[in-house]
């Protein structure tokens, strides 16, 4: 069996390019790669190479023996889903096509695009591809329903919110062999699912990673099936691995001034904690000082005494503090800024600063 695989492991930006050149170009690569006139690609979430090495994956490792891959590309920062996988179809960074988080909506964009396609968002391979080359058939398939609302709809012909891995695949391969698009893109969701449930580096993970394998399998039989595998490209690809996500900086306002919960200064020792007469612990520096130091105790509600259960904005004394109503925010470690609710478990937040506790950790739970 002769197939023109192509894999990548992890995602990057000249996936527009690549496509663009096979697709839309095909001449220019007809001497390297005979008769290309479809491309499929399988987007699997939150697969690391880390999967890639330790699951058994034997058809992606045809794919890498026979083909291109790398297991060193990296994602766009923020390492979530939406801004990844856009990245990827759009061919541009966060701080252009806008997508910068999960909650990112067509209607609700934080950051404005640099450049707007037919559909208000900015222009992605659908979307080019339709506008040059009006009569090919486009299809997604997807597992995840947040990628729905990444691409120009009106642009493709098949779109399938599938339920689960599974139906994608199978109602895929099955549009494949009837329909022979020239664009199919097949969204997987399981991997990424398993990592955030079980954690990545479990043996639930390395389950998904196998299962996914036995879905890209699926669909290069498909091709064979429908004929057109000699003339297919097929890319392997992630938004993101999984690593440790721990926080790396909390905010802590107000100091050396003592805040409290009701953003008084607080008394303490029968003096003002001002920053002056009696400063706040730790050596009252700003929270660039490297004589500093912070560490959680906790706090009462009245922020008074400490070693209590209130982790946030209950006092300003080494703890988590901000003037925000309702929570502070913190810097992950993979460059994102979340706003923590002051009502979070304090357990969640000791998980969510410990480097490699091994915590499962949603965002729902902060």
């Amino acid at each position: 069996m002769r197939m023109n695989h192509r894999a990548w492991m992890r995602c990057s930006l000249p996936l527009l390019a690549f496509l663009l050149e096979c697709v839309l170009a095909p001449a220019r690569v007809l001497a390297q790669v005979p008769r290309v006139e479809h491309v499929v690609i399988v987007g699997v979430d939150g697969l690391s190479p880390d999967g890639v090495r330790k699951a058994k994956t034997p058809n992606l490792g045809r794919m890498m023996k026979e083909g291109a891959y790398t297991l060193h590309a990296r994602g766009v920062i923020p390492t979530v889903s939406s801004p990844n996988w856009a990245s990827m179809i759009m061919g541009a960074g966060p701080e252009q096509h806008g997508v910068t988080s999960n909650e990112w909506e067509p209607t609700k964009a934080a950051i404005r695009p640099t450049a707007v396609g037919t559909e208000g968002i900015f222009p992605t391979i659908f979307g080019v591809l339709r506008a040059q080359r009006p009569t090919v058939k486009i299809a997604v398939f997807h597992d995840w329903d947040g990628f729905g609302r990444l691409f120009e709809r009106k642009a493709v012909d098949q779109i399938e919110d599938s339920d689960g891995p599974v139906k994608a695949v199978e109602h895929a391969v099955a549009y494949l062999k009837k329909e022979r698009p020239q664009l199919t893109f097949i969204h997987l969701d399981h991997v990424d699912d398993a990592g955030h449930t079980h954690g990545h580096g479990s043996p639930q993970y390395y389950a998904a990673v196998e299962e996914a394998d036995r879905l890209i399998g699926l669909v290069l039989r498909g091709l064979e099936d429908a004929g057109i595998a000699d003339r297919t490209v097929v890319l392997v690809t992630s938004d993101h691995g999984g690593v440790s996500n721990p926080v790396m900086i909390g905010e802590d306002a107000g100091r050396p001034v003592g805040y409290n919960h009701s953003r008084h200064i607080y008394v303490q020792y029968g003096a003002p904690v001002d920053g002056v007469i009696n400063p706040t612990s730790g050596g009252g520096g700003a929270w660039a000082d490297p004589f500093t130091y912070a560490h959680l105790d906790g706090a009462t509600a009245d922020g008074i005494r400490g070693d209590g259960i209130c982790l946030i904005n209950c006092t300003s004394n080494n703890e988590i503090y901000s003037f925000h109503p309702g929570g502070a925010n913190m810097l992950f470690a993979d460059g994102s800024v979340h706003f923590i609710k002051e009502s979070v478990n304090p357990l969640t937040i000791v998980a969510l600063i410990t480097r490699a506790g091994g915590e499962i950790i949603s965002a729902d739970q902060y």
